[in-house]
């Protein structure tokens, strides 16, 4: 599960978003096939940081505490929403072919 915490915030009369919290997979254990292709997000150890690479591999990095504008914010979770699709659907072909089963002759 992936999850951006945030504090609504006007600064200069912009608005925008605070994060406050990330909860995200380590980078160590999450499939090679993930971690080498696009769009994809993870942390990096006990970091307050996420880094998140688009579907063109452009990589961003967030950390608890910045402040992101509102149009920044929605991008970030557009990336991360489908980095978790894309990880949903690789963890999902991997389960295809584990287990066991017994065949009787």
């Amino acid at each position: 599960m992936m999850q951006i915490g945030y504090k609504k915030e006007k600064r200069n009369g912009i608005k925008g978003r605070i994060i406050t919290k990330i909860k995200m997979l380590d980078k160590k254990v999450l499939p090679k096939e993930y971690t080498t292709g696009y769009p994809r997000s993870y942390k990096r150890g006990n970091e307050n940081r996420v880094y998140v690479r688009n579907s063109s591999g452009d990589l961003f990095k967030y950390y608890v505490g910045d402040f992101l504008t509102e149009k920044r914010f929605r991008k970030l979770i557009k990336i991360i929403k489908q980095s978790g699709r894309r990880l949903r659907v690789i963890n999902l072909k991997a389960n295809e072919w584990e287990g066991s089963g017994t065949i009787k002759i």
